[in-house]
């Protein structure tokens, strides 16, 4: 999961995608008065939905937002080529599971600050032919603290989500990965129980250990840094000797890390956290202190 600013998405978008949406949210909050009737509102404001989904589809926001995450899902920074509407509503626009009363955070339904730019495995519900754990984000949006559970437009700072949000810088350094690329909590649930179960129930509603995803993990990073470092170790220790030709490989070591924790790169928030397990090494903790942290 990488950090995207609120500031860089806002000041990204088109003027013209602006008032398209602001057109939508006025036929939205227009259908949700058309009527005294409760049923007859929800079922109004569903509808000017449906009919304004090319809203959050359209090409002027997603290509923005793409760009913003070097053509990366926000949630599992897997490069965004598997999903034909790739935009998440991080409160769900029409439902909520686990308040089969609420009728979704329709009023946000057009806001662009709760969009995500997302792939179909972290948004929608999918069952690992694997592990035939069932993982997707689709309608959920758990609290920590339900009881405030907002449900007509109003302060949603009283709400506490549980899911981690990739526009909250603090919750971005709550995810961690073994060595294995398995994507997993830095805190133990006997100490930090709440911080532990936002981010257990986000690797779930996430998708984040989803089979394929976490053998990519394990191909592309894993395999790859300790590779690196093993090479680094030798250049690294020919280097004393003076050699030349080892120095010259050995900056190419360093290169290719430097790469792989590029913001640009596939998986770069695992490719830091498999490194920090080679921290033994002095020169690549140098590295990482220099050049990372």
């Amino acid at each position: 999961m990488i950090y995207l600013s609120r500031d860089d998405f806002e000041a990204s978008l088109d003027p013209q995608w602006i008032e398209a949406a602001n057109r939508a949210k006025d036929e939205l909050f227009a259908a949700d008065q058309s009527s005294a009737d409760i049923t007859d509102r929800a079922q109004a404001r569903k509808k000017a939905i449906k009919e304004n989904e090319g809203v959050w589809k359209d090409k002027r926001l997603t290509d923005k937002m793409r760009a913003l995450s070097f053509n990366k899902c926000w949630y599992c920074e897997t490069e965004e080529t598997r999903s034909d509407t790739a935009v998440d509503h991080y409160r769900p626009k029409n439902a909520v599971k686990e308040c089969p009363e609420h009728s979704g955070y329709w009023w946000l339904a057009f806001d662009w600050d709760n969009y995500r730019y997302s792939c179909t495995y972290c948004n929608e519900k999918r069952i690992d032919q694997v592990t035939n754990v069932t993982g997707g984000k689709g309608t959920c949006f758990p609290l920590v603290n339900p009881d405030a559970r907002v449900f007509e437009p109003g302060d949603l700072t009283v709400e506490e989500p549980t899911l981690l949000d990739p526009m909250v810088e603090g919750d971005i350094i709550l995810l961690s990965f073994d060595p294995d690329g398995t994507a997993t909590s830095f805190f133990v649930e006997e100490k930090e129980p709440i911080l532990y179960k936002r981010v257990k129930d986000s690797i779930l509603y996430y998708n984040l250990n989803k089979e394929e995803l976490k053998e990519r993990r394990q191909r592309i990073i894993c395999k790859t840094i300790k590779d690196l470092v093993n090479e680094g170790d030798i250049y690294f220790s020919r280097i004393q000797l003076n050699d030349r030709s080892a120095r010259e490989a050995f900056n190419g070591i360093l290169k290719k890390l430097r790469a792989m924790v590029s913001p640009s790169a596939e998986y770069s928030s695992a490719a830091k956290c498999i490194l920090s397990y080679f921290r033994d090494r002095p020169w690549l903790d140098i590295f990482m202190r220099s050049r990372m942290m």
